[in-house]
């Protein structure tokens, strides 16, 4: 039992067509055809096993990517790679998401030894973020039915970078903010419409879905000024690049003159100025030898300081040179 004929048509005294369902827990294996005609006459039973009853397909994991154990893809993604294992599959398996899941499984899937099913995928650049069920069916009418087998991601935007500036030869850890990060998310960095390669990302940590920290090495030959940030998600999302500016790569500082530029044992200078070049908020100022204490300077302008001084009354008289820090990594 377990397979029940739904109609029959009577083709010729020949032929017979007929319609059938299968009970998901019938028993496995083949039948033999009984037919009986309607005028009373006699059944008659094929000696041969006409039918056969076989185990519908199995699934056993899915794969968005090249990257094993992803399931999830980013709305407006394009042949995006779709692996399913498993087994029973047939030759020509028929494979969806759903009528309105917004993604569209590209023709040309194929399937390797009835463990394994190759494809392309699409997502609509409209569809909605959340679960997507597998439907998958052999040519013999067998399916198997995965719920939220994937997820369709919303697209990441980023909403800030700290520090958003380092120095030339510097290295340093920036934290990138936003939301909708992927697991599978990197970065790089653009000049002129190309990518930077005077800075290697030499690390990338995802920290959650709105924070992810990349250590970075800037090159010494790195040539200063404002760079875009290339977002990835990874997910087949299109990628993010920001615009120039969002992360910059400061000009070494220069100076020019200080103001008063002298101080005598024991003595005190309030907001001498300090002109120059390239100066940050975060630059500081130390004088060589020992003897004279900097506070910290006022940060006016990029090419303007302001520092207050201290000698001891033992300081040395002579020359001493001014060291900046910019702050940077530089």
């Amino acid at each position: 039992m377990g397979i029940h004929v739904t109609s029959v048509v009577v083709n010729s005294a020949t032929s017979i067509t007929a319609k059938v369902s299968v009970d998901a827990n019938v028993q496995i294996g083949a039948r033999k055809l009984v037919l009986t005609n309607d005028d009373g006459g006699a059944t008659v039973q094929s000696t041969l096993d006409l039918v056969t009853i076989v185990s519908p397909p199995s699934f056993s994991s899915i794969q968005l990517g090249e990257t094993l154990g992803v399931t999830t893809v980013g709305r407006g993604a394009t042949s995006v790679t779709l692996t399913i294992r498993g087994s029973g599959f047939s030759a020509n398996p028929v494979v969806s998401f759903g009528a309105n899941s917004g993604i569209t499984v590209k023709p040309g899937l194929s399937a390797v030894n009835g463990q394994q099913i190759s494809g392309q995928i699409d997502v609509g650049t409209g569809a909605s973020a959340g679960p997507r069920d597998l439907y998958l069916s052999n040519a013999d009418g067998g399916t198997v039915i995965v719920p939220s087998a994937i997820t369709v991601n919303t697209p990441p935007s980023l909403t800030g970078i700290s520090p958003s500036n380092l120095g030339i030869g510097s290295k340093g850890t920036l934290v990138i903010s936003g939301v909708n990060f992927a697991t599978s998310a990197s970065v790089s960095f653009q000049l002129n419409g190309q990518t930077d390669s005077t800075i290697t990302v030499t690390k990338s940590r995802y920290v959650s879905s709105s924070r992810m920290e990349i250590d970075i090495q800037v090159s010494s030959n790195a040539i200063p000024g404002g760079r875009g940030v290339v977002f990835n998600n990874g997910d087949g999302s299109p990628v993010l690049v920001t615009p120039t500016g969002t992360f910059n790569v400061n000009s070494p500082p220069t100076f020019a003159y200080m103001s008063p530029d002298t101080i005598a044992p024991g003595g005190v200078i309030t907001d001498a100025v300090i002109a120059g070049t390239g100066f940050l908020p975060t630059t500081k100022v130390s004088v060589s030898g020992t003897g004279i204490s900097v506070a910290t300077p006022t940060f006016v302008s990029a090419t303007l300081l302001k520092v207050s001084m201290t000698a001891a009354a033992d300081a040395t008289a002579g020359l001493r040179d001014l060291v900046f820090d910019p702050g940077d990594g530089s």
